[in-house]
């Protein structure tokens, strides 16, 4: 099962994290999101709405299994994280996170 779903409809990308109960951000949903870009990018999208499509809009990086990693993989994944989300704050298009559930591990610009 998707964890994001992405549809682009009249120039407007909508993204809407799906991984129950707290949309924690693990590899599976990182890999998604790095495609996202190329979905927006080769769909025409002029703006982008991120939304939830459960109670919680997201609870962060999933730390669950990070105690059985080792010092590599964890360099590697925050490496993969952080590449990420610059490149989605980066974007050069107007970004919206539209959220009336809790939020933790967000910043905002």
């Amino acid at each position: 099962m998707s964890q994001l779903k992405i549809t682009v409809e009249n120039a407007l990308a909508i993204v809407s994290l799906n991984n129950p109960p707290q949309n924690r951000f693990g590899l599976e949903m990182l890999g998604e999101f790095e495609n996202m870009f190329e979905t927006v990018a080769n769909k025409g999208a002029r703006a982008l709405l991120v939304r939830s499509e459960t109670q919680d809009f997201s609870f962060g990086g999933d730390i669950r299994p990070w105690p059985e990693m080792s010092r590599d993989e964890l360099r590697w994944m925050f490496e993969r994280y952080l590449t990420a989300f610059n490149r989605f704050e980066k974007l050069s298009i107007p970004t919206v996170r539209r959220s009336g559930a809790y939020a933790l591990a967000v910043g905002s610009n």
